[in-house]
């Protein structure tokens, strides 16, 4: 028993301190290992707390100082970090004022969390209301799957009240990684409950397009949510692009660009591709900063993803080789195109509202991408809510949403500003 206490103990201690160790290096292989156990340590923080404080109560009454000491230490850091992790901040004041909920339907606000951590979510996960539905046939591409862009798309369930608003989800991956669908079904099946349509997108990624054909995809999807907005249930002046990581980039790429001749495709110039709002996770704002980084190359923990089904079977391609297929060329040769497709450099006072998301220790993307994204706004009167979340790294919002203090933090944030999005105010220029 002893011996259990104390493994039950030391494990507590080391995931809880391994929440707050930020890990440094560029590339992810080195520290695969230290990254995973941050990234669940951190979303199953109160777990590690339960078992520290279990293996100390154990420790006390056999006497044992060692798991005592330790399994007390694991509990008390696990207590600390989800205090710290849940604070609540002033970014929706600063943003829309001291009224802002006053924004936000009623109907739709009785059915928020009242807590920035809630403890253990229960709710029904669904599945996709309707799965695979083409949104856009690429010109000139044979009509078939592997080119027919598709999306998922998930509906209130019976009985919810429908709030209006249609979000836009673009998945992460590095801009060749990744598809719909991945480890999101809880956060769409949440937000679906609140009252909103879903649209879950498949846009075309490297080495088979570049930045302009990812971002054509995300306008594509933006105009086929408009078409069909009156069948399902969703008002087209309350549509949100919404994304993670390089998703959350072109999320910002686009919902900043509206209505471009520059980067609008032909096709949809006479259609309207403004949104009312963003929200972009952890996503990077200056390419050419962004590119400028260390290595972003991950192969070690590619062939992890393929190996559980995560990431597709294909080629993986160098960062530099990637760079290229975005860019023509390395950010650095190529500054004109990096800066065209950074969203920060179309940061005007006709920008959407916005909300970023970002984690403290994020070493895959900086914080101070979001940090400059959301000062760039404010200085021009665009509401810009930038949430900062403490000891945090990159994809802390995918695992254990039903617990995680870091991922219920952020949907706090997020259902509150679809809420205000879903309201009858207009904040900003449009």
């Amino acid at each position: 028993m002893r011996l259990l206490a104390r493994s039950v103990a030391g494990l507590s201690l080391v995931t809880a301190i391994a929440t707050r160790i930020r890990i440094r290096s560029g590339a992810l292989d080195p520290s695969l290992f230290a990254f995973a156990a941050k990234m669940l340590g951190s979303a199953g923080a109160p777990v590690v707390g339960l078992a520290g404080a279990a293996a100390a109560l154990s420790g006390w009454r056999s006497r044992d100082p060692l798991s005592a000491l330790a399994g007390g230490a694991a509990a008390l850091l696990s207590a600390d970090f989800i205090r710290r992790v849940t604070t609540p901040h002033q970014g929706f004041e600063r943003a829309f004022g001291p009224d802002w909920h006053a924004a936000i339907p009623p109907d739709l606000a009785r059915r928020f969390l009242p807590r920035r951590w809630n403890g253990y979510l229960r709710f029904p996960v669904q599945t996709p209301s309707w799965a695979n539905l083409a949104f856009w046939d690429v010109p000139g591409a044979p009509d078939c799957d592997n080119r027919r862009l598709l999306c998922d798309l998930w509906a209130p369930p019976p009985g919810a009240s429908r709030s209006g608003l249609g979000v836009i989800y673009l998945h992460a991956g590095g801009w060749q990684n990744f598809a719909k669908d991945t480890g999101t079904r809880p956060f769409f099946s949440y937000l679906c409950r609140q009252g909103h349509v879903v649209m879950d997108v498949d846009y075309r990624m490297v080495p088979e397009t570049d930045m302009a054909g990812m971002l054509a995809d995300v306008k594509h999807a933006v105009v086929w949510l408009k078409d069909n907005a009156s069948r399902l249930g969703v008002d087209p002046n309350r549509v949100v692009l919404t994304g993670a990581s390089a998703g959350g980039q072109l999320a910002l790429l686009a919902a900043y660009t509206p209505n471009d001749p520059l980067l609008d495709p032909a096709d949809v110039r006479p259609c309207d591709t403004a949104v009312r709002g963003v929200i972009a996770f952890y996503a990077p704002t200056d390419m050419l900063a962004y590119g400028a980084k260390p290595a972003h190359d991950w192969p070690s923990f590619v062939r992890l993803g393929r190996r559980i089904g995560i990431v597709p079977r294909g080629s993986y391609l160098m960062w530099s080789e990637t760079e290229c297929r975005l860019f023509g060329a390395r950010a650095a040769d190529a500054p004109e195109n990096a800066r065209r497709f950074s969203p920060i450099a179309h940061a005007g006072p006709a920008c959407p509202p916005t909300l970023l998301i970002h984690g403290a220790h994020d070493r895959v993307v900086a914080v101070a991408d979001s940090r400059q994204m959301a000062e760039a706004l404010r200085r021009h009167g665009v509401p810009a809510v930038c949430d900062e979340l403490p000891m945090i790294d990159h994809a802390f919002d995918l695992p254990l949403l039903r617990l995680s203090p870091p991922a219920q933090a952020a949907l706090y944030d997020v259902e509150r500003f679809l809420g205000i999005m879903a309201g009858p105010r207009r904040f900003g220029s449009r």
